[in-house]
């Protein structure tokens, strides 16, 4: 689901309208968003998948962070 230009455009779009990590502004902490985030797991449900209120945009160590933690 993710390699394909469509989730690439999306995502980008995106991050375009949140420059801004959404766990670190939690935290009062600056940083650029570098990555899309499912806040929900989709587990392969389009509908989920693609439901733009259940994404996040997170920078890179917030992403790798929660999906260490196999959110």
């Amino acid at each position: 689901m993710y390699n394909n230009t469509r989730w690439r455009e999306a995502s980008k779009a995106f991050r375009a309208e949140h420059p801004l990590c959404a766990e670190c502004q939690r935290y009062g902490v600056i940083a650029a968003s570098e990555c899309v985030d499912h806040i929900e797991p989709h587990r392969g449900d389009n509908e989920k998948f693609w439901n733009v209120d259940n994404l996040q945009a997170l920078c890179k160590r917030c992403h790798d962070a929660k999906t260490g933690k196999g959110e």
